[in-house]
């Protein structure tokens, strides 16, 4: 029962509005008897991990809490390409609970915080749950399916009916505001559905395999193909090495088959001068390079994904920056910039060759976030400057 043990969770202490929007989480177990007719692989389960939460706040934080919430969700889906839409359902025809004024609140507040976060929104009438209105995002894979996946239920019944009150800025006792969120829904679901959008091809980022190792010869090659492993569990690659004494090409044909990423094919050539031969999942070209080449391209497909995003955000604002201070920048503060972002991005680099790549992460984040905060402070120090200039005129 994940909403009540919510309510009893938040129930258990006495909550300030400064607290607001107090944010509970878990991974559930939700148990569902399904008929056995109705099972259906990792879609229809009868045991499966909710991402459940519950977020407690003012009626005043509804609509931004909520739109923040949709664009996580844009973010999380973004990752995996996968399209969604949203569908508001609103209040059911009979079975529901609570005032007919307060659904009207709450569904108003939904639509609003769609229209904040610059979503358009499908009206879907009387197919809200029992105790609130809720925003369905429907997902859309490669093969133009549409899967039901992440809810966010407004819920302005269930605090009522459980007595859950915070105290408010006049010291008063109010009522919350709680809205259920689930990113994923299923969790084993959602793997079903990124399962079936990859059509088991994941990226290489994603896969729980990115390279299998192939050895020539067992007798020759073995020792090398046990030193790769260890370099790459040092470098958190996950792979596995073909150790069975079969053919080399059934090995590489079941490697393709499976839909690793890259195979590793290690030979006389590639023991005695430090190489590697991979080869791509569904190519055919053979491409041969150092080890550390390939490691560094293994880990392009991690950090380029995400951060490139963050450099290309900040480069904008710099840009904005420098648009808006126009007959204020001399050139030499374009050049000071350009060489600020070459030195970023040697600096980078040469982290990434010699630190831990979760330092690197949290490291970067920092700047980048300083970065940002930064160049929109100039970008607001220069409008105010050019106003103050156009007054003096």
């Amino acid at each position: 029962m994940n909403c009540p043990g919510g309510m009893l969770v938040y129930k258990n202490s006495i909550h300030s509005y400064r607290e607001f929007p107090l944010r509970l989480g878990e991974l559930g177990l939700v148990h569902r008897h399904e008929a056995s007719g109705a099972l259906a692989g990792l879609f229809r389960v009868r045991t499966f991990t909710q991402d459940d939460a519950h977020i407690f706040m003012t009626e005043e934080q509804i609509r931004d809490e909520i739109a923040n919430i949709i664009l996580l969700y844009k973010k999380v889906y973004s990752v995996f390409d996968l399209k969604f839409h949203i569908e508001l359902s609103t209040r059911p025809e009979d079975k529901y609970i609570g005032e007919i004024r307060t659904w009207d609140i709450a569904e108003k507040a939904l639509a609003e915080a769609c229209e904040k976060a610059g979503f358009a929104y499908k009206l879907n009438p009387g197919d809200g749950a029992f105790y609130g209105p809720k925003l369905d995002f429907k997902l859309k894979d490669s093969m133009n399916r549409i899967w039901q996946c992440g809810t966010i239920q407004l819920d302005m019944n269930l605090p009522e009916r459980f007595d859950l009150t915070y105290i408010a800025e006049d010291g008063t006792k109010k009522r919350p505001v709680m809205v259920h969120r689930a990113l994923f829904g299923s969790l084993e679901r959602f793997i079903g559905i990124i399962t079936e959008h990859y059509a088991g091809a994941f990226p290489t980022w994603l896969s729980p395999i990115q390279v299998k190792i192939i050895p020539v010869n067992l007798n020759y090659h073995t020792d090398y193909c046990k030193k790769l492993q260890q370099l790459f569990l040092e470098n958190s690659i996950r792979q596995e090495v073909d150790f069975r004494d079969e053919k080399l090409g059934y090995k590489i044909r079941e490697a393709q088959t499976k839909k690793i990423p890259y195979s590793l094919v290690i030979g006389d050539n590639e023991v005695q001068n430090n190489l590697v031969t991979y080869r791509r999942h569904g190519s055919q070209a053979q491409v041969t390079v150092t080890v550390e080449e390939f490691i560094e391209l293994i880990k392009k497909h991690r950090f380029l994904k995400g951060l490139g995003i963050a450099f290309l955000l900040t480069l904008l604002l710099e840009t904005i920056q420098l648009i808006t201070t126009v007959g204020y920048f001399t050139f030499n503060d374009l050049v000071s910039n350009t060489l600020g972002y070459i030195i970023g991005y040697l600096v980078y680099f040469l982290m990434n060759k010699f630190l831990n790549r979760k330092v690197i992460y949290h490291i970067f984040n920092v700047f980048t976030v300083f970065f940002i905060v930064l160049s929109i402070y100039g970008i607001v120090n220069t409008i105010v400057h050019i106003e103050i200039y156009d007054l003096d005129y």
